[in-house]
């Protein structure tokens, strides 16, 4: 059963997954998301204006903006969210309530249901941009992948160490089953078997 993209599984036990495209560089997303994250700190700050000085210790901008480029996937962004964030934004929102009242406690929580979308999105094109040590590593020994995605790679190599099989493919785009029947339909790659262990994630 193949599904793609392929995940892994990290030596610290996390999904860890192959989705990289070099044709589609994340980069400038990433900079287009931090900015309208920026623009949202900046108006949490303002909007937590009506609460006096010292009276809460963190804010959604210091429970998050330190943290944007360690969460190792979307699990880790939700329980962290889950865990720390969420306990601190309630008692945010009841001290806005309490202080600035009703009109100021709606216009932060309808702040914080835009942020939240965007810290997703952020996280999820923060991870895979990531996994491109990766390619680069693959890349480098076998530079016959060189126009290749990731998670082709990674079922090319499979079927190469592995060799003649019957696979049954789970898939929910056209996408994803033409990449399949290409890295099927490759030449086998000879693997030098060392090189493994420079793949590991």
């Amino acid at each position: 059963m193949i599904n793609r993209p392929l995940n892994a599984i990290s030596n610290s036990g996390n999904i860890y997954r192959l989705s990289y495209d070099p044709k589609k560089e994340s980069e400038h997303i990433l900079n287009l998301l931090k900015e309208r994250l920026d623009t949202i700190y900046k108006r949490e700050e303002v909007l937590l204006a009506v609460l006096p000085q010292g009276s809460y210790k963190y804010t959604f901008r210091t429970v998050t903006e330190p943290y944007l480029n360690q969460f190792q996937n979307q699990n880790h962004l939700n329980q962290f969210l889950e865990r720390t964030v969420i306990p601190i934004l309630q008692q945010l929102i009841a001290q806005i309530e309490k202080i600035g009242g009703v009109k100021v406690q709606t216009e932060y929580i309808e702040t914080l249901n835009e942020a939240l979308p965007i810290l997703e999105q952020y996280v999820f094109q923060k991870n895979i941009e990531s996994r491109k040590s990766l390619y680069s590593k693959i890349i480098n020994l076998y530079p016959n992948y060189q126009s290749w995605n990731l998670s082709t790679i990674s079922l090319h190599l499979l079927h190469s160490s592995l060799g003649k099989g019957v696979v049954l493919l789970g898939m929910r785009k056209e996408e994803y089953v033409k990449d399949a029947t290409f890295s099927f339909a490759a030449s086998e790659t000879e693997i030098q078997y060392q090189d493994w262990k420079q793949f590991e994630v």
